[in-house]
């Protein structure tokens, strides 16, 4: 959100002049990623997505992908693009996969989820 900010002071005389004004930009965290597809690959998911609608006004640094199955460890990714690749899974376990998007604030909220079963 932008906004335009003066000052002014105020004694017993009463208000002074504004200042300047200056523009201020505050930013948030980014959306959900959106339209997340898994496929299986071996011991491995290739997790496709489209970035979020909104980047919360910073620019988009990086993306974590996060998959993870009950009593199997919780692998995680980050890296830029959207196209992530998740290694070390077990194979033929079912996995629910998300993502989340990454801006100067920090991560945003996880996309869908979506379900795979590595090779």
């Amino acid at each position: 959100t932008r906004y335009t900010c003066s000052v002014r002071a105020r004694s017993v005389l009463g208000l002074g002049t504004a200042s300047n004004t200056v523009q201020a930009t505050t930013f948030d965290l980014p959306g959900a990623p959106r339209n997340l597809a898994a496929s299986a690959q071996t011991q491995a998911a290739r997790l496709v997505f489209r970035a979020p609608a909104a980047t919360g006004g910073s620019a988009i640094t990086r993306y974590k992908a996060t998959c993870a199955a009950p009593g199997k460890p919780t692998r995680t990714l980050e890296q830029a693009g959207t196209t992530l690749t998740v290694t070390r899974l077990v194979a033929k376990t079912r996995y629910r996969c998300s993502v989340q998007a990454k801006n100067s604030l920090g991560y945003g909220p996880a996309s869908s989820a979506v379900n795979v079963t590595p090779k």
